[in-house]
This record gives C-alpha cells, sequence and structure tokens, in this order.
C-alpha cells in the first residue's frame, strides 16, 4: 500500500541503475543510486544492461497506465558511444561459426581508428530525440527527468573527482551518491 505522502518514482536506466563489480571495487544494490532513494520514494525501476533508448522505452510502455509523480530516465551511453562495428555486424561476427575467433582480435587491435573512421552509434540524434518526445508523450501525467551523461572536462573535475568505475562511465559508490543528492534536489524542487 502506498505511504500517504511518499513520492511514486519509476527510474528507467541503462547499466548505469545497477550494481557492478569491477577492479576499482564493488558497488551493491544498496549503493546505488536509485536503491538508495527507496529510503524516502517509492520507488519502481527498470534498469537493463547495454540497451539503447528504443528499448528502455518499449519496456516501460506496460508502466504507461499507472501513477507516477515522477519519472528519472538515465539513458544516452550505449545510445551515443562511438562503436567500431553495427549492431548487426556484431551479430553476425557473434553468430558465424570462428568469426569471432578472426575479427574481434583485427576489431581490439584497430577499434580507436575504426570508431573515428566510421562514426557508429546505435542510436542516431534524432532518434534519440525522438524517444525523448515519446517518453513525454507517453508519461503525460508525471513529471519527467532526465539525467544526462556525466560530462569529464576540466570544468568538472573537482566536483566530479573519483566517482567512476575503472571504466570511466559507470559510477563507483561515491558516484551514485553524488547523482543521487543531484536527483533528489530535483525531485524537491
Amino acid at each position: 500500500m502506498k505511504e500517504l505522502n511518499k513520492k511514486r518514482i519509476l527510474v528507467i536506466t541503462d547499466s548505469l541503475g545497477l550494481p557492478r563489480k569491477d577492479s576499482s571495487g564493488n558497488v551493491g544494490l544498496d549503493n546505488t543510486w536509485p536503491y538508495i532513494l527507496r529510503n524516502e520514494y517509492e520507488v519502481f525501476q527498470i534498469s537493463l544492461l547495454g540497451e539503447t533508448i528504443k528499448y528502455l522505452f518499449d519496456k516501460s510502455l506496460p508502466y504507461s497506465n499507472s501513477y507516477f509523480d515522477y519519472i528519472i530516465i538515465q539513458s544516452g551511453i550505449v545510445d551515443c558511444s562511438p562503436r567500431a562495428i553495427s549492431k548487426r555486424e556484431k551479430y553476425l561476427i557473434e553468430n558465424i561459426p570462428f568469426a569471432a575467433r578472426i575479427f574481434y582480435p583485427l576489431l581490439k587491435k584497430h577499434k580507436i581508428k575504426l570508431r573515428e573512421k566510421r562514426d557508429i552509434t546505435y542510436t542516431k540524434i534524432e532518434d534519440y530525440k525522438k524517444y525523448i518526445i515519446n517518453f513525454k508523450e507517453t508519461f503525460k501525467t508525471s513529471k519527467l527527468i532526465f539525467i544526462n551523461i556525466l560530462p569529464a572536462n576540466n570544468e568538472y573535475d573537482l566536483e566530479l573527482d573519483n566517482i567512476y568505475t575503472s571504466d570511466l562511465h559507470h559510477l563507483n559508490v561515491k558516484g551514485n551518491y553524488f547523482l543521487y543528492k543531484k536527483v533528489k534536489s530535483k525531485l524537491n524542487d
């Protein structure tokens, strides 16, 4: 049963909202920013590893007839990261016998040059914008909060110092608390 004064929130993220373990340490479930929100809010969560905004939108549709005070969407890394090969090429490599043994060592060696020359992302910017509009149109009765990809430039170095895991785009425990505080400030506006 819903507590009377507790805001109801649907959190939709790619892997950035999930627990993870890597060489820089462990981010357990209780240290992820969506889970920390549960101390003060009623939180429902859809977090899917390696998925684009299109897939996240599709998976959120069953919730479209439910009431939420806020919908928080954290997506973009998977969509806009430069890629050496397309999803279709990756599928073919993984499903043709012996192709992975031949192509993956070559891709590893030349991935930076391939990313620069091929200009491949999983989601074109126009399509990404369409899905933002789709979210707004689908969840009209809720306030939407879109979490931008955290910048990694000199202007933010002091504020964002040491918040990432070793892969430099997933958040460590400190980063999850940083993002929790940012989200909480938006919820209290």
